[in-house]
Formats: C-alpha cells, sequence, structure tokens
C-alpha cells in the first residue's frame, strides 16, 4: 500500500466520525504508521497537520448545518465536539474575519447601520 492510500483511509474515517472524539494515536494505528512519521506524512501529503485538519473540517460540516438545519449554535457547536458554543463561535469568526468586514464596511457605506 502506498503511504498516500493510508493517508486516505484515515481521511475517509475522519469524515465518516467528524462528531467523534478523535485521536492522532488512532488515526496512525489506522493507517499502520508510527505517530510521528503519521502526522510528518499526513502533514505532507494534506498539507495541514491533522488537528488542523480535523477541526476545519468539522467547522464547515458544523457550518454547512447551521446553513441548513434550525438547530441551536449550542447544539451544532456540542455535536461537533466543540466544548464551548463561544470557541466554535471565536472559530468560525476568525475563519471569516474578511467576509464579515466586507459586509459590515457595506452596510456602512450604505447608511444601513451604524456602529458609533
Amino acid at each position: 500500500m502506498h503511504a498516500w492510500e493510508q493517508i486516505q483511509i484515515t481521511v475517509d474515517y475522519i469524515e465518516k466520525n467528524l462528531p467523534d472524539d478523535l485521536k492522532i494515536d488512532d488515526l496512525a494505528k489506522l493507517a499502520s504508521l508510527s505517530q510521528f512519521y503519521y502526522q510528518r506524512l499526513f502533514k505532507s501529503l494534506v498539507k495541514k497537520p491533522v488537528n488542523e485538519y480535523i477541526k476545519l473540517r468539522r467547522l464547515a460540516k458544523a457550518s454547512e448545518i447551521l446553513q441548513k438545519s434550525e438547530k441551536r449554535i449550542l447544539d451544532i457547536a456540542l455535536d461537533y465536539v466543540f466544548s464551548y458554543h463561544e470557541t466554535f463561535l471565536k472559530i468560525l469568526l476568525e475563519l471569516h474575519r474578511n467576509i464579515i468586514a466586507l459586509i459590515l464596511f457595506t452596510l456602512t457605506t450604505l447608511g444601513n447601520i451604524n456602529f458609533y
């Protein structure tokens, strides 16, 4: 089995188990690699560290659910292993900071909203 196939197995596993508590040690065992080599190989192929990839995928999935459902932010945050909804919102805002700034700039420029 090639190295990229081993990483792909774990990426597929991550996608199927996003709401679960994912541990690097378990993912490394799934790929039949040492934890050290697994993390190096993952970052080399995916261009992101394992934990960051998992966090970003959870955010993407949670954002998708947030747009499509009527669930509360707290429930979605807890479903995707964010311990507090404030943490979830902070990370989400950091990720979408530029979009939010553009929206706020547009609204203030048009005179629809005043923050002062």
